[in-house]
């Protein structure tokens, strides 16, 4: 319909472009539970650039404040006893919540925002003693199969007190001994807990030689685990130790591959999967490349290394053009939005189905 279009192109070296969707889809989720907000305000830690480009004129774009807006609502959420709830005046604790969170606010503290001390030290205190108890739950896997284990809580609570420098090394060698209790992203977890706390030959012996051979059966509560969030955490932690390993690529291509097989993710399957995919761009960033996006003939925009972004209402009429030199990729985002002239959709059911219809004053 007239009036009614916008065209948008982003152009970046970062071939996080290329799971835009789902970092747009993160950065203007709806939803406020801690885990959403989470999800939402932790890969804009490192990418809050790109983000706001791909976001329109009315979306809160603004890293800064995303990422504040997210430490504004776990400090609300928290317990007396450190631990962290879904929503406001709630007084369920949830386990994985509490250590995602803990998880974000250390990496928030390394970029450079202020995290309170006692915030951070008693949510670590209450992680480290839930470690006390040596639970087990029904694990599925392999569409068919289950097992007892350990729940996933506690590889990632191990990992995170390492990254705090808080290492539970007793509840660490207990989980090593006994790997049968371990599901796949877990071991991956715990070697690198190790490998953070210094012990690299722990670290070597535990992790596995490749991720295969199990496929977890998606949990949409507990701790929120799906083929691809197992494997997205467990690269984006082996990145950081071991970022030569020669899994990586592999792995990284995995969930890249997962990433275009559907049209809807979990916060937290596009979370770890743009945190690890975007940890991996960085390390490649070395290219040259830079370009100009022309309109008929004339140019717009220059790009020199960092995200341009070129809008227009009436481009469709128009010859756009994205011309490259130097070396290396670049990478674009192009997007379409308007109202149909014919009124006609394309109807299209993706496990949920909603129809929607338009009456005048005469029904």
């Amino acid at each position: 319909m007239q009036g009614s279009q916008r065209y948008t192109l982003v152009v970046s070296r970062n071939p996080m472009l290329q799971s835009a969707e789902q970092l747009q889809y993160l950065v203007q989720y709806p939803y406020g539970c801690t885990e959403q907000t989470v999800s939402a305000a932790f890969p804009q830690l490192y990418y809050g650039d790109l983000a706001g480009h791909l976001s329109d004129q009315n979306a809160n774009a603004n890293a800064n404040k995303n990422v504040l807006e997210a430490i504004r609502k776990i400090k609300l959420r928290q317990l007396y006893n450190g631990a962290v709830t879904l929503w406001d005046n709630e007084g369920t604790v949830n386990w994985w919540t509490t250590i995602y969170a803990a998880h974000f606010l250390i990496e928030a503290r390394k970029a450079g925002f202020d995290v309170e001390d006692n915030l951070l030290n008693t949510m670590l205190s209450f992680i480290n003693s839930r470690l006390r108890n040596k639970q087990t739950i029904n694990y599925y896997y392999n569409r068919n199969q289950n097992k007892k284990i350990a729940p996933k809580e506690v590889a990632y609570s191990l990992y995170v007190l390492a990254l705090a420098s808080r290492a539970n090394v007793s509840a660490m060698n207990y989980y090593k001994s006994n790997p049968s209790m371990l599901s796949l992203d877990s071991k991956y977890l715990l070697s690198v807990a190790y490998a953070v706390a210094g012990d690299k030959k722990k670290y070597a012996e535990l992790l596995p030689g490749s991720f295969a051979g199990e496929v977890s059966v998606p949990e949409t509560g507990g701790s929120f685990y799906s083929p691809i969030r197992d494997e997205a955490i467990s690269l984006n932690a082996l990145i950081d130790v071991d970022p030569a390993n020669k899994q990586i690529p592999l792995m990284a291509r995995h969930v890249a591959d997962m990433l275009k097989n559907r049209s809807w993710y979990s916060t937290q399957e596009s979370s770890f999967s743009l945190l690890a995919l975007g940890k991996l761009a960085r390390m490649e960033g070395n290219s040259t490349a830079v370009g100009e996006i022309k309109v008929n003939g004339k140019t717009v925009a220059k790009f020199d290394g960092k995200e341009v972004k070129y809008s227009s209402k009436d481009a469709a009429a128009k010859n756009v053009q994205l011309v490259t030199t130097g070396a290396g990729r670049l990478y674009y985002y192009w997007k379409s939005e308007g109202i149909s002239t014919s009124g006609q959709y394309k109807e299209e059911d993706n496990f949920i189905k909603v129809r929607r219809q338009f009456f005048d004053r005469f029904g």
